[in-house]
């Protein structure tokens, strides 16, 4: 039986590192909340801490200016990957929550040849999440997740801020805690008991689809074990 390939394996690599340049500057002024995309991108690797940290704390500074910093680091990232094209459908993925970005997603598939980069969900798909005793995690579970995470604890920020966990929040827990992994508590400490439904499904899928390996590793794990019968519906 033959393989068919997809899009994306006909692509010279070149074509894919150079993929954002053409629209960097129209993005650039399209893009409202630049704290929000850096946080989004932070979470998913594509930018590093410091460079959140300025776009957030700095105040003086234009929406297009920061936006541009966002901008130029993702293409760094593209020009150095090894993978340019996971770099890009992740990117693709951040920029699909905003109306006034979407349309350079097709633009961007349309100069890497059309490849499709947004997996696109059905209805079915979009279910509301359910909230029992048999999903949630439960500060209980705290110890056994910090005891699976020690090879994990270093990326405490990320995941904090891939789980929505404010960035005042991530300040005060670094300063209160020197090490790794009591960071890695208080950060599942706090998104516990700030979010309505800190269901398992939500917790394993945040850790699978951060970049940093020993975070997926750690989120397969967990939904081995806790998900079984986990009656959550999560994109």
């Amino acid at each position: 039986t033959m393989t068919t390939p997809s899009l994306a394996d006909h692509q010279p690599e070149k074509n894919i590192k150079e993929a954002l340049r053409p629209f960097i500057g129209e993005m650039a002024d399209a893009i409202l909340d630049p704290e929000s995309l850096a946080n989004k991108l932070y979470s998913n690797g594509l930018i590093p801490r410091p460079l959140l940290v300025d776009i957030i704390s700095t105040s003086g500074l234009r929406n297009t200016l920061k936006s541009m910093h966002i901008l130029k680091q993702v293409e760094t990232m593209l020009t150095t990957s090894r993978n340019p094209i996971g770099v890009l459908k992740t990117f693709c993925r951040a920029l699909s929550a905003d109306p006034a970005l979407k349309p350079f997603i097709s633009r961007i598939e349309d100069k890497i040849g059309g490849t499709p980069l947004v997996r696109i969900t059905s209805a079915r798909t979009t279910g509301t999440i359910a909230k029992c005793q048999q999903c949630c995690v439960t500060e209980d579970d705290i110890s056994t997740i910090v005891t699976r995470a020690i090879n994990a604890a270093e990326y405490w920020y990320l995941l904090g801020a891939a789980l929505g966990v404010q960035p005042t929040h991530l300040n005060i827990i670094e300063n209160k805690h020197l090490r790794p992994g009591n960071r890695f508590a208080q950060v599942i400490t706090v998104w516990i008991t700030t979010n309505s439904s800190p269901t398992w499904q939500k917790l394993t899928n945040c850790l699978m689809r951060l970049a940093p390996l020993n975070l997926t590793d750690l989120g397969m794990e967990l939904k081995r074990e806790f998900c079984k019968d986990c009656c959550c519906i999560i994109i």
